[in-house]
């Protein structure tokens, strides 16, 4: 349970890490603005759903059907964001290109992390599996907070001309990631 806890935590401070200086939006939408938007959208339901998993196995107690659940909630979460990231396009800015790659590679990434969980979950039986499969999750949902503020690094030093950084700034959802 502390596992889990800890997952979440470090995943919602990785967050709050990758959206400093998103914030408040305007009227007039831009292009790479609308990507912002979309993108911070998708990034902040997919972590909602983590942490509502988190927080489920927390309450349900430590058992393999509980942890089972857990899986089937992040899979299904990241196979949204996935769909949801590469429905995005191309952001209309110079780096363009480089950003859609950079967030195509995240979601490969983040589905390669559901597989470890799955692996790790897989048979699962007895409080000692059910321990070393928790550890795998922390670790994994660690990584994924890691791959998330590595893709908006990465975003921010393609951003030679500060088109993303001002489309974040300026999407509404990028604001709650910073909450």
């Amino acid at each position: 349970m502390r596992a889990a806890r800890a997952a979440a935590t470090v995943l919602v401070a990785a967050l709050a890490l990758i959206a400093a200086g998103c914030g408040g939006g305007g009227d007039d939408t831009s292009a790479a603005e609308q990507w912002a938007e979309e993108l911070c959208s998708a990034v902040t339901t997919w972590t909602d759903s983590i942490q509502e998993s988190g927080e489920g196995l927390m309450s349900s107690g430590t058992s393999s059907e509980g942890l089972q659940g857990v899986v089937d909630d992040v899979k299904s979460a990241t196979d949204t964001l996935g769909d949801d990231i590469e429905a995005l396009g191309t952001p209309d800015t110079e780096s363009g290109e480089e950003a859609k790659d950079a967030v195509d590679d995240l979601a490969d990434e983040l589905r390669d992390g559901v597989e470890e969980i799955e692996t790790a979950v897989e048979g699962v039986s007895g409080l000692g599996e059910i321990a070393n499969a928790l550890t795998t999750i922390s670790g994994v949902f660690a990584d994924m907070g890691s791959q998330l503020a590595e893709t908006f690094q990465t975003l921010e030093e393609l951003d030679a001309s500060g088109e993303l950084e001002e489309a974040f700034r300026q999407a509404e959802s990028c604001e709650s990631l910073t909450e």
